[in-house]
């Protein structure tokens, strides 16, 4: 049996990526997983707290871990069905929980009621927006990352929290020289604002 990873590091000032480990080794497992396409889980989580802060939330207001169910439209079925989240624990604590609380337990059943209550169409533009480039399917299973995506675009989103909500485009080569000295290439060091100041600012506290 093998242990496989992904792994990235990026300045989030810059987008410059400074460690990229795509498995074990590439003589042995030829599968690169930091550009390979998978469900993110609940790590797409921050998109839906991101969203709630860009609509005024704070991580100090309270959401209930309870059941609940709705319809929704199942592809493989062609028709709708009840669907139900359930939490990792198995079970729900019928408590009113600070957001901040709710992130850092992961707790499903909220993520998805918070996903519902601010749009889960603004969800997925928000995580495009901070550098998720994948195509994302607006569904309610969306918050709990049912749409795959690569790690490199995860991280780079990820990031845009750290740069206070301005998103760069993963830099893996800065700049090149022919054998003369001459620079024939310098990597673009645009950026922009994808999401605001203060989401950023909130995320990073229900980060910390």
């Amino acid at each position: 049996k093998f242990m496989h990873c992904g792994f990235v590091a990026m300045e989030p000032q810059t987008g410059h990526v400074k460690a990229w480990v795509g498995d074990i080794d590439f003589k042995s497992w030829k599968y690169d997983k930091v550009t390979a396409m998978r469900q993110p889980g609940s790590t797409f989580k921050l998109f839906v707290y991101a969203e709630a802060m860009n609509q005024g939330l704070t991580p100090c207001d309270r959401r209930t871990d309870e059941y609940f169910a709705m319809r929704v439209y199942d592809k493989t079925k062609g028709m709708e069905v009840t669907w139900a989240p359930t939490n990792a624990n198995g079970y729900f604590t019928g408590d009113a929980m600070p957001l901040k609380a709710a992130f850092a337990q992961s707790v499903n059943s909220i993520a998805v009621r918070l996903g519902q209550e601010v749009g889960i169409a603004n969800v997925a533009k928000t995580a495009n927006d901070m550098g998720i480039k994948s195509k994302l399917d607006a569904t309610p299973a969306l918050a709990l990352g049912a749409s795959d995506v690569c790690l490199l675009e995860l991280v780079n989103a990820y990031a845009t929290v750290a740069d206070n909500g301005r998103v760069h485009e993963p830099v893996l080569v800065t700049r090149i020289l022919d054998r003369d000295g001459n620079e024939i290439y310098m990597a673009p060091q645009d950026s922009r604002q994808a999401i605001p100041e203060r989401s950023a600012f909130l995320m990073q506290q229900m980060l910390m």
